[in-house]
Parts: C-alpha cells; sequence; structure tokens
C-alpha cells in the first residue's frame, strides 16, 4: 500500500481513533480472564477464589492478567482505564447523544450509499477497500464497525454544519470550471521498488533480476527501506501527479509496460529500481453527483468546523457531567 496514504489518513483521524479504541479497550475488557485461576495479588500465591464483591459496579474482581507472581484484577485496569480514557470517552459519548438528538429533530440521516461513497474515499489510496480496513485495524485498532461508525457521525455533523449555508448554483458551476484538473479522471500506478544505498548494490540487484531473480524476494533481501521490503517491495496505488514522491519514480514509471522494471533511479535515500505492476484509472464524480459533491465541500468551507458544531450541540443540549 501507499506508506504516504497510510501517513495521511493516521494524521487526520488519529485523535479520533485513539478515543474509539479506549472505547473498543473497555468493551473487550478481558478476553483471557475465563478459567484462567485466580491469584493473590499482593503475595502471588494461590488463593481459594480469587472473587470478591468490589465498589464501583464490579460484582466480581476477576483477575484478567499474570505477569510473573503478580496478578492484574479488573478493578486496577477499570482504575488505569478511567483516570487515561474516561473523560475522553464520556465526551465522545455524549457528542453522539447531542448528534443524535440534533440529527432526529432536524430529520437528517445518513444513508447507506453516503456511507459507502465516504469510505471508499477514505479508501481510495489503499489497494482495496478491505486493505483499507485492515489496515485501520492494524495500525489505529478500529475494527470495520469503528470506521463506520466514525463515518457516519461525521457525516451527521457535516449535515448539520451546513444546513443553514446556502451556496448557489452558479458559485458551485464556477468553482468547477475554475478547478477542472482537480475533478478529471486520475491515472494511478501501481509500483514495487528496491531502494539500495549506493549504484553499485542497485546494479548488482538489476543483474540478478535479470538473470531471473523473483522482484519480491529480492526487495525482502536487499532494499533498505524498511516500509516496503517485507511486503515485496509494494509501494500500492499512486498518483501520477502525486507531489509527495519522487518525479524521478514518476516519470520513470510512465515510460514502462506492465511488468517492466527500470532503475538504478538515483532518489534521496540512495538508489531505487522499480517495477511497474499495473495502470489504474479512477473515475471521478459525473454530473448531478459532482454538483452535489462541490457544493458540499463550498458549504463546509463556509460553515463553523465540525469542532464547533460538536460544541455547539453540547451547550444547546444542556451536557453536563458528574465528578
Amino acid at each position: 500500500m501507499n506508506k504516504i496514504g497510510v501517513v495521511r489518513t493516521i494524521v487526520v483521524i488519529q485523535a479520533l481513533c485513539m478515543i474509539v479504541l479506549s472505547v473498543v479497550v473497555v468493551v473487550r475488557l478481558s478476553p483471557f480472564s475465563e478459567g484462567m485461576p485466580d491469584h493473590d495479588s499482593d503475595s502471588g500465591t494461590r488463593a481459594e477464589t480469587g472473587n470478591e464483591v468490589v465498589p464501583g459496579g464490579l460484582d466480581h474482581d476477576k483477575i484478567v492478567a499474570i505477569i510473573g507472581d503478580r496478578s492484574i484484577r479488573e478493578s486496577e485496569l477499570m482504575n488505569v482505564l478511567s483516570e487515561q480514557y474516561g473523560q475522553a470517552t464520556l465526551k465522545l459519548m455524549m457528542i453522539h447523544s447531542a448528534i443524535d438528538q440534533e440529527a432526529a429533530s432536524q430529520q437528517l440521516e445518513v444513508t447507506a450509499a453516503e456511507q459507502q461513497r465516504a469510505v471508499e474515499e477514505q479508501a481510495a489510496g489503499y489497494d482495496s477497500e478491505e486493505d483499507f480496513y485492515r489496515i485501520m485495524d492494524q495500525q489505529l485498532g478500529m475494527s470495520k464497525e469503528d470506521v463506520l461508525k466514525d463515518t457516519k457521525y461525521r457525516l451527521l455533523t457535516e449535515k448539520i454544519a451546513i444546513q443553514k449555508v446556502d451556496v448557489p448554483d452558479a458559485e458551485v458551476e464556477r468553482y468547477i470550471a475554475d478547478h477542472e484538473e482537480q475533478y478529471g479522471d486520475r491515472l494511478q500506478y501501481r509500483l514495487s521498488w528496491i531502494v539500495t544505498a549506493n549504484v553499485e548494490e542497485a546494479n548488482r540487484v538489476l543483474d540478478r533480476l535479470s538473470e531471473g531473480a523473483d522482484f519480491a524476494q529480492a526487495a525482502a533481501k536487499y532494499s533498505i527501506d524498511a516500509f516496503t521490503a517485507d511486503a515485496g517491495g509494494d509501494l500500492g496505488l499512486i498518483d501520477a501527479d502525486d507531489p509527495f514522491h519522487e518525479q524521478a519514480i514518476l516519470s520513470a514509471a510512465s515510460k514502462l509496460g506492465t511488468g517492466e522494471i527500470a532503475g538504478p533511479i538515483a532518489i534521496a535515500e540512495g538508489y531505487a529500481i522499480i517495477r511497474l505492476m499495473e495502470r489504474h484509472t479512477t473515475d471521478k464524480p459525473q454530473g448531478q453527483q459532482l454538483y452535489e459533491l462541490v457544493r458540499k465541500e463550498l458549504a463546509l468551507s463556509q460553515a463553523p468546523s465540525l469542532s464547533q458544531i460538536e460544541q455547539q450541540l453540547l451547550e444547546k443540549y444542556d451536557a453536563v457531567t458528574f465528578p
């Protein structure tokens, strides 16, 4: 996958994901407590029963982990989670409740089609939608259900934000005409590469490839790029005009046929050998779908930020927390 795409995604949603992750942790609190022998948390010796009634709503203070002669109980874990994530999680729950109430009062809803389009936009920099969900789970701890829920509330908040913002048709048409290149079809390359420290090493790798060596295996063995070596050098889908990638790489890729190899190419990290895996053209929205997309983007640029909308909703619905 495109590592730049991963970084960009993480920067955009990392803060919310940490909050959502804390909720997931609480919900899936004790995955290995079933059937585990109990220990005394102070002495480390086995007790006949480790369950005891404790304050705070936990009927049984179960052991959730053992390390050496030390056991960790559910109450300890809950206290740490509460201290570290409690306020953030509580605020997120209150925001979601306020959004639900406002959406109901304004008769706003997110359709399955809208939610799917939003997910497809987020997954555009990945090999597939399944790959996108897998990376969200691996790197941010977000399950598919978490991603869909986050997407739903973001879309509802956007609808609330732009409800009173009027964008005339003429403004939409003018914006599309002025940004024609932004809404055309997009050419992408799927590339793999092998990065070496010097040109001599690159030429040696090229010799091995010309003799029939497997590119992915060569990348795993010789590439110094830690992000992609274990994945056979796979860079994923890259826009043909992506400003975040070396122009020398994109220029070389434009001259390749599927399966062809080029190099050595001088880059910041050293020298690269690239292989074009496929060319891919992404169709952009057209017609009414394009108009509505641009109208929404322009409205959001004129509306309060989503964080401001969330704060306004908390105040509107008299949000109060108790110690």
